[in-house]
């Protein structure tokens, strides 16, 4: 990642031209303490705490409102929002604690690939761009990004953290969303299909399934037919998707406890790509 002073506007300036950034994208802030967060605040989001505790130092971006005053509108593009996170980079977080938080974005041109070495950072910014060595990089899964909206968390991208991490700690868990409007808090709700080749156990409330099983603590179910019927199943299946994306369920829980051979090893590609590629 590349970093600046989160007061320095003439660093945040220089930072948005090395990445050839647009303006109206904000910057996330690093911390080193969690207690460091609450100064930012303009109010604490219901469940904040338990976040913050179950997941930092980690991949968990947080999305929160802030005091307008205190952290600059160049770094925050503006809005009334700002994220933050506690990385689980030990050196990182050192660094964090002695300097003060950071303003961090990824080590590349805007719409580029990741810098993971230094080689790579010197031919992209020049020999001259100052490194922080902290030996190999191990590259992973990027922060799961969680921003809190009308009384509701809601996640604008899927990484680290998983829903059901999230879940077990808020108690539901949070709607996967798209098209986010920062400055009004306006979203899309985008489904997400939850595979399992186990029996149901209650876990999400809407179940796509088979007529001759047993959802029987679902709230919804949507019915792909009699399982033997292989031809009928997948024609259901296409208006079941459908049906999913128009009435807008945050998660449904899919039934893929069969044999993955013949027709049914299709149906499962189609759920498969649905559940990585979103409906």
């Amino acid at each position: 990642g590349m970093a600046v002073d989160i007061y320095n506007e003439e660093a945040l300036l220089r930072l948005y031209n090395l990445k050839n950034r647009d303006l109206t994208k904000p910057f996330i802030i690093q911390l080193g303490n969690s207690e460091d967060l609450f100064d930012y605040l303009s109010r604490i989001p219901l469940d904040l705490e338990k976040l913050t505790k179950a997941f930092w130092p980690g991949a968990l971006s947080l999305v929160l409102p802030v005091k307008q005053g205190v952290i600059p509108p160049l770094l925050r593009a503006g809005l009334p929002t700002t994220g933050f996170r506690i990385p689980d980079c030990v050196p990182t977080r050192r660094l964090l604690q002695e300097y003060g938080p950071l303003a961090v974005t990824s080590a590349n041109i805007s719409g580029g690939n990741p810098c993971l070495t230094r080689e790579d950072i010197e031919s992209e910014f020049g020999k001259e761009f100052p490194v922080l060595e902290q030996g190999e990089y191990q590259p992973g899964d990027p922060s799961t990004i969680l921003a809190y909206v009308d009384a509701v968390w809601v996640v604008l991208r899927k990484g680290g953290i998983t829903f059901q991490q999230l879940g077990k700690v808020l108690g539901y868990m949070p709607p996967a969303v798209s098209n986010y409007d920062y400055s009004n808090s306006s979203y899309v709700v985008r489904p997400q299909l939850h595979l399992e080749s186990k029996p149901y156990n209650g876990s999400i409330k809407t179940v796509l399934g088979f007529k001759e099983r047993n959802y029987s603590s679902a709230e919804n179910v949507l019915d792909l037919g009699d399982l033997e019927d292989h031809e009928q199943v997948e024609k259901n299946l296409y208006a079941a998707l459908k049906r999913i994306e128009k009435e807008k369920y945050p998660h449904v829980w899919v039934d893929i406890n069969f044999p993955k051979e013949g027709r049914l090893k299709k149906i499962c590609e189609i759920l498969s790509h649905a559940s990585r590629c979103g409906i």
